[in-house]
């Protein structure tokens, strides 16, 4: 419940897309016609898709900025993050020169209990660390893809597609049945793309890019 309370902007938004396709629908089933050009129309979507994501993520950036309070967290967070690695390599280059001196010293430079003890606890630091920073940047990534998706879904509603570009569409406003259906889709597919920003089309881009060498 407090999902919906805190988001029902989002399912209004999301409400109002299937209205528009279930009010709207006439006709029957007939066969897709798949366009005989899908390599081009491929590089025209992902350059689409990049300059979309790229000026929603700059949209999201300026008008819903991080909070100052978080932002001093992850800074915070991040100095130590690094002191503590800087730390941790002091004690690895101890650690090796004792192991590597341990046979050839009669009193070794370094106690190898005390580096063993002083590494372990700089790991668990650093764990610790590094997921204070993850749990400040979640926080943040779940309201950022939140609205992005609201955002994406109006977009997609007017116009900016993915899957039924490589489709046939009728030219008529009456769609039938599977073009309704998969322009539905089309639209809550393209969404959800947009809600990643450039990083999401990145990962896009990737699983194409991979599906496609391994075929």
């Amino acid at each position: 419940m407090k999902v919906f309370k805190e988001y029902w902007w989002l399912f209004l938004i999301f409400l109002a897309t299937t209205l528009v396709f279930i009010l709207g629908y006439k006709g029957v089933m007939p066969e897709l016609e798949w366009t005989d050009k899908p390599l081009d129309i491929l590089g025209g979507l992902f350059a689409k898709l990049l300059i979309v994501g790229a000026l929603l993520d700059q949209f999201i950036a300026l008008f819903f900025p991080e909070e100052p309070s978080s932002v001093e967290q992850r800074k915070a967070a991040v100095i130590k993050l690094a002191h503590i690695k800087e730390k941790q390599e002091v004690v690895n280059k101890q650690l090796f020169d004792a192991k590597l001196n341990f046979d050839k010293e009669p009193r070794p430079l370094y106690d190898l209990n005390t580096l063993n003890s002083n590494l372990s606890s700089y790991i668990t630091s650093k764990e610790v660390v590094a997921n204070e920073i993850e749990r400040i940047d979640s926080g943040r990534s779940k309201r950022v893809r939140m609205i992005a998706f609201g955002l994406g879904l109006i977009l997609a509603i007017t116009g900016i597609t993915t899957l039924t570009d490589f489709i046939i569409m009728p030219n008529d406003s009456n769609m039938l049945l599977n073009h309704k259906i998969l322009s539905y889709y089309d639209i809550v597919f393209t969404a959800a793309i947009l809600s990643g920003g450039t990083s999401g089309i990145h990962q896009l881009s990737k699983v194409v890019k991979d599906s496609w060498m391994k075929s």
